[in-house]
């Protein structure tokens, strides 16, 4: 018996150690015919009770790739490379001396690091967001500036009998300890729990790249949590997904069809308009040219991860139309709807005509193409020897995805 389950030990360690992809993106490369595929894998680590985070880098000319060794990023929370390749943004994790838990923005160009944000001392917000809900990592089109989302900076709870310090009655009444907190350290502060605990009002954030200087925008319903934020097509503006915090919070993870709002914050006018209805909203993606604008919509209530639709708004005429509808029935062999959780940041091809997507057919997840003029669909992936699909990032018509099968190599497929 002790030889059976020494045996089934060492079985379970292997199989921990295969690491599985959870990103990857496609990076500029100077070389002609060559691109660079950026990826982060996740491993679990028996020994240390967690799990190991790394990154990795193909080479890939044609059909052939030319990996580079693996590079521990555990305490990267957030990594993402500016349009030109010319920056770096990172949010890292890490604890100081006194063990106490640190979150930094670090900027980094090909030679040095230019910023390094403590965000445990900022005044404008809380903890960046790293969740896949709300979260959001993006440099401008001019790459001066990185947009993202952290928690709201509240009040300092106090006790009622808790005495003003020396140094705090020096400085006056502020923002941070104002008197209407006092007596409030044991309120409840209600969170979007599932996953999601500890955060409760998340806020759109932008970093100036040059000074150095962090901004909360303030310009949503107080009633409402920002995220999935994306730069306007002039960097003049955000477009975001609003979450309606009432009646109540309540979960969010695995639950979409929940009442939202899609804003558009004017960074001129300081002004916020809405563009569209009360709907469940998810994913805001524009095209290459800046022209469409798409969204995964579903009505508001009823089973939590039911078929959606694809809807397209025209930018410069800000006309609204369904590229795909809800599909209720159909033969086995046809396209049977959508079914994702959310979008790629890069879903869309060159011709800012064609979106390609991930979404559920019978038992299995196949990657599809969509002509968002025409509303056609067509199914990218059909061989039966591949297990399901996953799209990860879609860049100059150059579609990378992972599928499931562990025999089989990653996969780098043309539109």
């Amino acid at each position: 018996m002790d030889i059976q389950l020494d045996e089934v030990a060492d079985t379970y360690r292997s199989l921990a150690k295969l690491p599985a992809v959870s990103k990857a993106r496609i990076a500029n490369l100077e070389t002609p015919g060559h691109i660079r595929v950026y990826s982060e894998w996740t491993q679990r680590d028996l020994e240390r009770f967690e799990k190991v985070k790394f990154a990795r880098s193909h080479i890939v000319q044609l059909d052939v790739s030319f990996p580079t060794p693996p590079t521990d990023i555990s305490n990267e929370q957030m990594n993402k490379e500016s349009p030109s390749g010319r920056y770096r943004a990172i949010v890292r994790k890490v604890k100081d001396k006194k063990g106490e838990e640190h979150q930094y923005i670090e900027v980094w160009t090909d030679n040095l690091k230019l910023h390094n944000i403590d965000v445990n001392n900022l005044e404008q917000h809380g903890k960046v967001y790293e969740d896949g809900q709300f979260g959001c990592f993006e440099w401008s089109h001019s790459e001066t500036h990185l947009l993202y989302v952290a928690e709201k900076k509240i009040p300092k709870s106090k006790s009622f009998f808790e005495k003003e310090k020396p140094e705090d009655s020096k400085k006056g009444l502020n923002l941070f300890d104002a008197s209407s907190s006092k007596g409030e350290q044991f309120v409840f502060q209600e969170d979007w729990g599932e996953q999601l605990t500890g955060k409760c009002h998340p806020v759109i954030c932008i970093l100036d790249i040059e000074s150095g200087i962090v901004s909360a925008l303030e310009n949503l319903p107080d009633d409402v949590s920002a995220g999935q934020a994306i730069w306007f097509p002039d960097d003049q503006g955000v477009v975001c997904v609003g979450w309606h915090e009432t009646p109540f919070r309540l979960g969010l993870i695995y639950c979409p069809i929940r009442k939202t709002t899609l804003y558009h914050i004017d960074l001129k006018t300081c002004t916020c308009n809405v563009l569209s209805k009360d709907r469940a909203i998810r994913s805001p993606r524009f095209s290459p040219d800046l022209s469409k604008l798409i969204w995964l919509d579903n009505d508001i209530g009823g089973p939590h991860m039911q078929c959606s639709r694809l809807v397209m708004c025209d930018w410069p005429t800000k006309g609204v139309v369904e590229v795909v509808d809800i599909v209720h029935r159909n033969p086995p062999k046809e396209f049977q709807g959508i079914y994702s959780d959310a979008l790629p940041t890069r879903c869309w091809a060159m011709d800012s005509k064609r979106v390609v997507i991930s979404s559920n057919k019978r038992s299995r997840s196949e990657l599809f193409l969509i002509n968002v003029e025409t509303g056609k669909v067509k199914q990218l992936t059909k061989d039966d020897k591949v297990g399901s699909w996953q799209l990860l990032d879609v860049h100059r018509d150059l579609v990378v995805a992972v599928c499931s099968s562990p025999n089989l190599p990653q996969y780098v497929v043309r539109c």
